[in-house]
């Protein structure tokens, strides 16, 4: 006789559906418990420093925003002079402190690449100057570092930055006479108006200046919005702003090439930069100076923009840890007030005597030591690889 085969019990989808949550929490809890072992094992295994376990796939996100400060102390005492790991969204982050280390990151451009932010390329576009390869990069280095940073160009930004900031700072004083305040949203006005006259200097007129302002604030803030584009949301906002600020950064560039093409002596760093594209143009074929990077108003533009960008907020932390760190050291304010009045006693131009201020440059570089404007660069790996810490072992990512 035939052996009968046993029917396989099965549930039906009607009594799946009744039960939606306890499946749905049972499967949340398999997946979560993957993502906690995978995270652990691989801990153990590369036998890094950081936490035993983490929040599956949120990992360190909320402390990073909650808790910022207590956040990072506590990830670098892991390993001071180090590596250590953590997790977010299911990723395994290593956090380098070892300047060598570090080193090692930045010019392995074969197995890791600048993870700007998630918005990064919506904003900035593909085509940006930190997307660049390693020759493209170096094209537009060694065309826009001779000019935009030599002894000439660096003097005149002091003198465009220090006019701006003294009148700024006669402003906030006359308003903040009857006592203390708080000076952060005033400290980041007047960085972002010392960065435009730097940058671009007649081009931008005063008229346009709020405009052009506000739509550089709206920009920077599509940094902190959700990584989607919805019509009215707030990357929206910011693709638009972006959108505007490019077409009056190119006019103004191209303002700046028909001045320097009449023989104007530089007054703001587009133009150093437009006279070294003229003075290449000039020495080499017009056709083949055209078709390199950095050349045409858009890249000139498109870089102009991510360095205003990155010195607004940069200058802004900078400037604002300067003011907290002194005002908690009145000795070492005392005394960086004493050498400036001694070479400058009648408010003269500061980018005269600024090579004979040896105390403010050693104060300024303990300042951005102790209070680094930009904390961290975020890389990413390209392929699997490894990354070999302080005490020899190699960390496999």
């Amino acid at each position: 006789k035939k052996k009968k085969k046993m029917p396989i019990p099965s549930l039906p989808l009607e009594h799946l559906w009744q039960h939606k949550t306890t499946v749905l929490g049972i499967t949340v809890g398999i997946l979560a418990a993957v993502d906690a072992v995978r995270y652990v094992r691989w801990k153990a295994q590369n036998g890094a420093a950081g936490p035993g376990v983490v929040v599956p796939y949120v990992g360190a996100l909320v402390n990073m925003i909650v808790w910022p400060v207590p956040f990072w102390d506590k990830q670098r005492n892991y390993s001071p002079n180090g590596m250590s790991v953590n997790s977010m969204f299911g990723k395994f982050m290593v956090f380098i402190t070892n300047t060598e280390a570090a080193r090692k990151v930045f010019v392995n451009v074969r197995d890791f690449v600048l993870f700007a932010h998630p918005n990064a390329k919506k904003l900035f576009g593909s085509d940006n100057l930190i997307y660049f390869e390693k020759e493209k990069h170096k094209q537009v280095r060694q065309l826009a570092n001779p000019s935009m940073f030599s002894a000439e160009a660096l003097r005149l930004y002091a003198q465009l930055q220090e006019t701006t900031i003294a009148a700024h700072l006669a402003q906030l004083s006359a308003r903040q006479a009857d006592g203390a305040g708080d000076v952060r949203l005033d400290v980041r006005d007047m960085a972002a108006l010392a960065s435009a006259r730097s940058f671009l200097g007649p081009y931008l007129p005063e008229a346009e200046r709020p405009a052009f302002a506000s739509d550089l604030l709206t920009f920077t803030q599509g940094f902190l919005c959700f990584p989607v584009v919805l019509p009215f949301n707030g990357l929206w906002r910011a693709v638009r702003a972006r959108g505007r600020l490019m077409q009056r950064l190119e006019s103004m560039v191209q303002a700046s090439f028909d001045r320097m093409g009449q023989g104007h002596a530089p007054s703001c760093v587009v133009d150093f930069w437009t006279l070294e594209v003229l003075r290449v143009q000039q020495s080499k074929s017009a056709g083949s100076a055209a078709d390199a990077p950095g050349r045409r108003p858009e890249d000139i533009a498109t870089t102009v923009l991510d360095f205003m960008f990155a010195s607004q907020d940069a200058t802004t932390s900078a400037l604002v840890w300067t003011l907290a760190e002194l005002v908690e050291r009145p000795t070492t304010l005392g005394k960086v007030r004493e050498e400036v009045l001694q070479h400058c006693p009648d408010g003269c131009n500061i980018a005269a005597v600024y090579d004979q201020l040896t105390y403010t440059h050693k104060v300024a570089r303990e300042l951005l030591r102790v209070r680094p404007p930009v904390p961290m660069v975020p890389h990413i790996t390209r392929h699997d690889t490894e990354l070999e810490d302080e005490h020899g072992r190699k960390l496999q990512l």
